[in-house]
C-alpha cells in the first residue's frame, strides 16, 4: 500500500480506530519510509515518518481524553440491534417482582411492600398487585386490545379504550420494576393507545423524544433525551398552577379551571430531561438513569444491579434496581430536596418468556363481584346480572368524584384559608370586615 494511503489510515485510527489497525498502518508506514530512505532524501523521509507517528499518537491521546470526559459520538449500530432483540424477547413475557421502600416522606406507609405479577403479549397486558399485610388488597388490571378491565374487592369494571381518556386522565397504572429496569410500559391512556409491545426505554425515547445526545463515558454510553410525555405535561400544569395560585389563595376548582387544564395539555408540549447510562457488557441495558422534571430540577437516580443473562431469550435483565428520589413520587414536584427523600428497591423474583394462558378479560368469578360496564350503550353488561343487582350506577360521575378526591383535593387549602387567613369572625372584629362577600 502506498505511504500516502497509510498516512491517511493513521489519521483515521488515531481519531478512534482499533489498536490493531493503528499498529498495522504504523508498521507499513515505517517499512515504506525505510525503503524511501534507501533510495533518496533520507532526512526528509525520516522527518515525515517521525512527524506522522508523533501526531497519530497525540491524536489518539486526545481522543482517549475526550472519551473519558464524555465526547459526543454517534449511537453504535450494535446498540439499536441489541434493543430490537430485547423488544422481540419481551413481546411475550411473564414477570413477578416486589417493591420495598424507606425514606422521610410524610403520610407515607413505609411498611407496605407490594408484590406484583405481570404478563405482556404484544399490546395486551395483565397486572396484579397484592399487599401481604392487607388481605383485602388484591387489585388486577388488564387490557384486551379494546377494553381496560379492573377488578378489586368492590367488583369488576370495564372501560372501552375510546371512553377511557375522559374517565382516566391521570396515570392509572404503575409497573415499578419495569420502569426502574429501563423498560417502557404503559402508564397513561395515551401510552395504552400507542403500545405495540414492551421495549427498552432507551429505544422508546430514541424514537419519541424531542432531541438526543450520545456521549462515550469510558466503555459505556451516556444518552441524554429531552422527553415530551404525559408526565412532563402534568408537571408543567402543576408548576404554572403553583405560580398563579399560591397556597395562601387556594379556592375550589371550577369548570373554568378544568377547561384551562385541557387547553394547557393541547399547547406545545414541555419536556423533561432523562439521562441513561448504557452498559455494552449487558446488551446496552440501562445501568443507571437520572431524571429532571419539567422545571429542570433533579428528581431521581436509579441504579440497576445483579444482572442476569437469560440464555433462551438472549437478553440481560437486572435482578435488583434501587431508585433514589429527591421529591415525592407521582409528579415529583412537592418536597424537593438535595438529598434522597424516598428510596425504593425493586427485585425481580421470576421471569418466563413465551405465551401463557392468562386471560385479558375478567368475569364475575370472585364472590361478591359485580361488573360495571362503562360503555355508553343502552344495553350494558348489567343485563346479565341478577335483578337485585340491576341498580343503575352513573359510573362516569363516580369516577370523576374519585379523581377529584385523590388528585385535586382542595380541602387543606380551604381549611388553611378559613383558619390562617380569616380566623375567628367575632361580630364587629376586623376579620368580619375583611371577609369576602357571601362567605
Amino acid at each position: 500500500m502506498p505511504i500516502a494511503d497509510n498516512i491517511e489510515l493513521l489519521r483515521q485510527y488515531a481519531a478512534g480506530g482499533s489498536e490493531e489497525g493503528f499498529a498495522a498502518s504504523t508498521s507499513t508506514l515505517v517499512n515504506g519510509t525505510l525503503k524511501l530512505m534507501t533510495q533518496t532524501k533520507l532526512r526528509t523521509a525520516a522527518v515525515v515518518c517521525t512527524s506522522f507517528l508523533l501526531s497519530a499518537a497525540a491524536a489518539r491521546g486526545v481522543a482517549a481524553q475526550a472519551t473519558a470526559r464524555g465526547a459526543q459520538i454517534q449511537l453504535p449500530r450494535e446498540a439499536r440491534q441489541q434493543w430490537e432483540k430485547q423488544k422481540a424477547a419481551l413481546r411475550a413475557v411473564y414477570l413477578e417482582f416486589t417493591e420495598t421502600s424507606r425514606g422521610t416522606l410524610t403520610n407515607w406507609d413505609y411498611a407496605v411492600a407490594p408484590a406484583y405479577s405481570a404478563y405482556f403479549e404484544g399490546s395486551h397486558f395483565y397486572r396484579r398487585e397484592q399487599i401481604a399485610r392487607y388481605e383485602g388488597y388484591d387489585n388486577e388490571v388488564a387490557f384486551d386490545g379494546q377494553n381496560i378491565w379492573r377488578r378489586d374487592r368492590n367488583g369488576v369494571k370495564r372501560t372501552p379504550l375510546a371512553d377511557a381518556p375522559d374517565l382516566m386522565r391521570f396515570r392509572f397504572l404503575d409497573w415499578p420494576y419495569l420502569d426502574a429496569a429501563g423498560i417502557y410500559a404503559p402508564g397513561y391512556i395515551s401510552d395504552v393507545e400507542r403500545l405495540s409491545a414492551l421495549e427498552p426505554l432507551a429505544l422508546h425515547y430514541l424514537e419519541n423524544s424531542e432531541s438526543t445526545k450520545v456521549e462515550a463515558v469510558g466503555e459505556n454510553l451516556r444518552v441524554t433525551f429531552q422527553v415530551a410525555d404525559e408526565l412532563a405535561n402534568w408537571q408543567k400544569i402543576e408548576i404554572e398552577k403553583q405560580r398563579s395560585d399560591p397556597p395562601s389563595a387556594t379556592t375550589p376548582k371550577g369548570v373554568a379551571a378544568e377547561i384551562e387544564d385541557v387547553k394547557k395539555l393541547k399547547a406545545p408540549k414541555p419536556t423533561r430531561t432523562v439521562v441513561i447510562l448504557l452498559d455494552p457488557k449487558h446488551g446496552y441495558g440501562a445501568s443507571e438513569r437520572e431524571e429532571w422534571n419539567a422545571a429542570g430540577q433533579r428528581i431521581g437516580r436509579i441504579q440497576s444491579e445483579d444482572w442476569k443473562f437469560f440464555e433462551g431469550a438472549g437478553i440481560w435483565l437486572p435482578n435488583r434496581c434501587v431508585a433514589f428520589y429527591y421529591a415525592r413520587p407521582k409528579l415529583f414536584l412537592p418536597e424537593l430536596s438535595k438529598e434522597p427523600v424516598h428510596i425504593v428497591t425493586h427485585e425481580l423474583k421470576r421471569v418466563e418468556f413465551g405465551e401463557k394462558n392468562i386471560p385479558f378479560t375478567f368475569d364475575k368469578a370472585k364472590s361478591g363481584n359485580h361488573i360495571f360496564d362503562r360503555t355508553t350503550s343502552e344495553t350494558p353488561l348489567a343485563s346479565a346480572l341478577p335483578l337485585a343487582e340491576l341498580e343503575k350506577v352513573d359510573v362516569a360521575t363516580v369516577e370523576r368524584i374519585k379523581t377529584e378526591v385523590l388528585h385535586n383535593s382542595q380541602v387543606m387549602g380551604i381549611v388553611s384559608w378559613l383558619t390562617d387567613v380569616y380566623g375567628p369572625r367575632l361580630t364587629g372584629s376586623p376579620n368580619t370586615q375583611s371577609r369576602p362577600a357571601g362567605s
